[in-house]
């Protein structure tokens, strides 16, 4: 027999299907961090109708310490959020301990670099001559910015 949380996370991933129409691989995530927080808390006998924000600072701080991805860790705080309005929606909580969590800092990609096969390919030939000098290091350039 399903437990509580296990039936309220079942409720809120039906609803993130119907209304958002989110990929398999998302729900599957979203399920996996929501149960492992609910095994978190019940190791702490809690759940998710008494968790507070300190029980998911102390969550959040355990994921940093296991050196969890900012990624993984922004996904999980994402779940945790939409969770949590769920259940007021629901009316099985007047509060959300997750609405004033400041979600982690991500860094940016920086675009992968060229390879020099890129700038041999017939585009990237260019002649020497009167018809474009000094043309061929500013198309490279800005190719490389993404231009």
């Amino acid at each position: 027999m399903a437990t509580e949380n296990e039936t309220l996370i079942d409720n809120f991933i039906d609803r993130l299907w119907m209304e958002r129409g989110l990929s398999h691989n998302t729900l599957a995530s979203y399920r996996s961090d929501l149960a492992l927080f609910v095994r978190w808390l019940s190791d702490r006998n809690s759940s998710l109708l008494q968790a507070d924000r300190s029980d998911i600072h102390a969550y959040l701080a355990q994921r940093v310490a296991e050196n969890t991805r900012p990624r993984s860790t922004a996904r999980l705080l994402s779940s945790l959020r939409q969770l949590f309005r769920f259940m007021c929606r629901e009316g099985l909580r007047e509060d959300d301990p997750s609405a004033l969590i400041e979600s982690p800092r991500l860094g940016q990609n920086l675009p992968k670099s060229l390879s020099r096969v890129a700038f041999t390919g017939p585009r990237y030939r260019y002649r020497s001559g009167p018809e474009r000098p000094g043309h061929a290091g500013i198309d490279v350039c800005l190719w490389s910015a993404g231009f």
